[in-house]
């Protein structure tokens, strides 16, 4: 009788393969220290404070923020925060906060520049500075013009109340129609509407310009009010509206 014997041979194949690196990997061990962005810009007049967030690779890392660019610390703006960073074991990051200071005045556009020391940031030229660019958006000088816009926007009071919105022009003083009734020293209302004056700007003159179409003779005094509103309502055709 013939016997077989059946050997197995179990064949382990160790396959090997490389990959191509496909992103940086961070040793732990690297001191790096980056701003989590790289600006902001902002106007002068803004109230909000600017966050300027740092990020640290690992805990324990220091470094000392320097302050640069146009804009001028105490005049221009306030920091609030140490510039002096250390991070403490576990914690990976910081902040500090920069105030802006508007004084009210024409300007031009400054800078605010956050820097980190030479070899910390992603690159030299990422993550290394935090600009903020301060755009001044006050008016340095001009004129605005603005005339009557639409036919309720002048209008003619009585002495005894009643308003005229349709009168080709305007009497100003007494007005002696000539008839019944006689309209007496007339209150006049104008309305300016529209004038882009921006905020906080200092206003050096203001003046108002009338053309006649018919001369009147004998001296004549007028007085001026101005109401104290950012947008006037329209006249409405009640007694005494304007007065």
């Amino acid at each position: 009788m013939r016997k077989y014997i059946h050997i197995i041979l179990i064949v382990i194949l160790s396959v090997s393969c490389q990959v191509d690196n496909i992103g940086p990997v961070l040793d732990s061990n690297i001191d790096l220290i980056f701003f989590m962005e790289d600006g902001i810009d902002v106007n002068e007049n803004s109230t909000e404070p600017i966050l300027v967030e740092i990020g640290s690779i690992k805990g324990g890392n220091s470094a000392q923020l320097t302050l640069g660019g146009t804009a001028v610390e105490g005049t221009d703006y306030t920091v609030t925060g140490d510039l002096n960073l250390s991070f403490a074991e576990g914690i990976y990051s910081t902040s500090i906060s920069i105030s802006l200071i508007d004084n009210l005045n024409p300007d031009d556009d400054n800078t605010i520049i956050v820097s980190l020391p030479e070899g910390q940031g992603y690159s030299e030229n990422s993550r290394r500075e935090f600009v903020v660019n301060i755009i001044n958006n006050e008016v340095s000088s001009g004129t605005v013009v603005s005339a009557i816009s639409a036919s309720n926007d002048d209008v003619e009071e009585g002495a005894t109340g009643p308003l005229d919105f349709d009168s080709s022009d305007l009497e100003l003083g007494e007005f002696d129609t000539g008839g019944t009734p006689d309209r007496g020293l007339q209150t006049i209302g104008l309305r300016f509407n529209g004038i882009a004056i921006p905020a906080n700007v200092t206003i050096t003159s203001a003046s108002i310009q009338f053309t006649t179409d018919t001369p009147g003779s004998g001296a004549a005094e007028l007085t001026i009010y101005g109401e104290n509103v950012g947008n006037a309502t329209e006249y409405i055709d009640v007694d005494f509206d304007v007065s």
